[in-house]
């Protein structure tokens, strides 16, 4: 029997698929509990990594709502300069430095909650020179959109704690699915002592049609959620996700 050298979470789930499929079929008595214990500690494994898959879905989603409103607030950020330096509040080297120890570039390249933190302390100061009309429209227009980041940024945390439990009850599961494996692979052993072929048959890879394909990586919608990064699979066991 060849070693598994199952490494993602589709390996097990199409590695566990294989096996359950193949133990339907022609597979002598004593061997049909421990399969059937498998294949019910394997259904328990696939229902739990979909709900990761669908947790991080949803994580993900607030992710990139966090960037997108981001964007907006770097866009204004950039036409406030842009504003001050029309007033005569600032210089086109330095169309902040009066109410900013950033420049605008630096600015906008802050962690996201610091950025509207500083965001909104500076429309504060610039808003005490009594600027003239578009520079105060400018200024509120920024404000609002450093509230909208923090509220972006508040509503990752349910879908991020809901992604960390579901990790939890998938990595959970998966020592069951190791021990009835590894229970199964031993009675097999056994009752096909002198059927090496039908021992290697019943544990062998996946077929190449059956295996999951690698999929791209996918851009990092965010660095930093308040400072947080997602929390990666963790335990001895457990397959990267």
């Amino acid at each position: 029997m060849a070693k598994r050298q199952l490494k993602s979470i589709e390996d097990y789930l199409a590695y566990g698929d294989a096996v359950v499929g193949r133990s339907k079929t022609g597979l002598p008595t004593p061997l049909k509990p421990p399969a059937k214990a498998f294949a019910a500690a394997h259904a328990s494994y696939t229902k739990a990594a979909r709900a990761v898959e669908a947790a991080r879905m949803e994580r993900d989603h607030a992710l990139a709502l966090v960037t997108e409103a981001d964007t907006v607030l770097d866009k204004n950020v950039l036409r406030l300069a842009d504003a001050m330096v029309a007033a005569g509040l600032g210089t086109r080297m330095k169309p902040l430095a009066k109410f900013s120890s950033l420049p605008p570039s630096r600015l906008t390249d802050q962690p996201y909650k610091i950025e509207a933190e500083l965001v909104k302390k500076m429309v504060t100061a610039i808003s005490r020179a009594k600027p003239d009309a578009r520079v105060k429209a400018a200024c509120a227009t920024c404000a609002s959109n450093a509230t909208a980041v923090e509220r972006a940024l508040a509503a990752v945390t349910a879908p991020q704690a809901a992604y960390s439990r579901a990790l939890a009850a998938r990595d959970a599961l998966l020592p069951e699915w190791n021990k009835r494996l590894a229970t199964l692979q031993k009675y097999s052993a056994v009752v096909w002592d002198e059927n090496p072929g039908a021992l290697s048959a019943l544990f062998a890879r996946p077929e190449p049609i059956q295996a999951p394909t690698k999929k791209r990586a996918k851009k990092k919608l965010a660095s930093s959620t308040n400072g947080q990064t997602a929390p990666a699979t963790t335990g001895m066991d457990a397959p990267q996700s």
